[in-house]
């Protein structure tokens, strides 16, 4: 109830160190947890990460049977394991539904004592910076190498024979330039996927 009666910057500051530790815990426990030596680690893993699947899969066979397990599996393996818009359509929604939210709730509080006029601007400035990289990175090439120019992206990287040795890609049949690797996802072989 105290939490309530604060001023509100004090209320938003400790909201935005909540979102933060969460977001950080989570991404630690995603990041080391399988493999963690820690047990508290992996069993917040497998807390996080096993049990919701397995519940969800008892849940969906129970329920669709098999049938509707596989055809989930293969939603699955559209979503997360081919190309397709589904990531780019998610972050444009994240994005722009979350400035609108913010647009409506937050900055319709400045300007005030502690956060002067020009935050409006700023605010309008960060998100619009944020939609024309994501513009230049979505139709940027990412450095496909290719038998017509794996020549040009050998001669800027030297093999260094530690991490980088002289290799044939088994998929594309090309030799890799050094610092390139087979992107599963994309299928072809990228220049600097390192």
């Amino acid at each position: 109830l105290s939490l309530l009666r604060m001023v509100w910057p004090v209320r938003l500051i400790l909201i935005g160190c909540g979102y933060w530790v969460v977001i950080g815990v989570v991404g630690v426990v995603w990041f080391f947890g399988p493999d963690a030596k820690n047990p508290l680690l992996r069993w917040t893993y497998r807390l996080l990460c096993d049990v919701p699947f397995r519940l969800a899969r008892t849940l969906v066979t129970r329920v669709c049977g098999r049938r509707g397990w596989n055809a989930l599996g293969e939603v699955k393996e559209y979503v997360m394991e081919r190309p397709n818009p589904v990531f780019q359509l998610f972050y444009l929604f994240l994005v722009i539904f979350g400035f609108l939210v913010f647009h409506e709730y937050g900055l319709s509080l400045v300007p005030n004592p502690y956060v002067p006029f020009y935050h409006v601007w700023l605010a309008w400035a960060v998100v619009l910076i944020a939609l024309l990289l994501f513009l230049i990175c979505s139709y940027t090439d990412p450095g496909i190498v290719n038998p017509q120019n794996v020549a040009c992206y050998a001669r800027r990287y030297d093999y260094d024979y530690v991490l980088y040795i002289p290799k044939v890609c088994r998929t594309c049949g090309i030799d890799r330039p050094a610092r390139s690797k087979h992107c599963r996802l994309c299928n072809v072989c990228v220049a600097r996927l390192d």
